[in-house]
């Protein structure tokens, strides 16, 4: 039985490293982007915090909170220059769902950083 759930804990880890591999930027956009990680941090804290933003898009973005925040990655952020790379891709992917729900300027009035920054990051997230 504990081979089994290794198996499938194995399964299921490796399909999901299968879906970042295809929801995966650029490598020159991702090293580029990558010293962005504390500003989209705020970005999810603040756009999940306004009462204007539907329940929906918040649940995603509490989510993406833990995830970001949570010292238990599909790929360790120990790993040098590859450990936050999983945070962006993730980042991205609920961003961009979020960004249809709310609109890119309403992301946008949350982003705590320059415009060239958020700009990259819509490039990131396909928005």
């Amino acid at each position: 039985m504990v081979v089994v759930v290794v198996l499938v804990v194995i399964a299921a880890w490796l399909f999901l490293v299968a879906l970042l591999w295809l929801n995966r930027p650029p490598l020159e956009d991702v090293l580029e982007a990558l010293p962005l990680m504390p500003n989209v941090t705020r970005l999810v804290r603040s756009a999940r915090a306004d009462p204007a933003t539907p329940r929906q898009s918040r649940l995603a973005l509490g989510a993406l909170l833990l995830y970001l925040l949570s010292p238990i990655d599909l790929l360790p952020d120990l790993l040098p220059g590859i450990g936050t790379v999983d945070d962006l891709i993730v980042a991205g992917v609920v961003l961009r769902r979020v960004a249809r729900r709310i609109g890119t300027p309403a992301l946008r009035s949350h982003w705590p950083g320059s415009d060239a920054d958020f700009d990259l990051l819509c490039r990131l997230a396909r928005i």
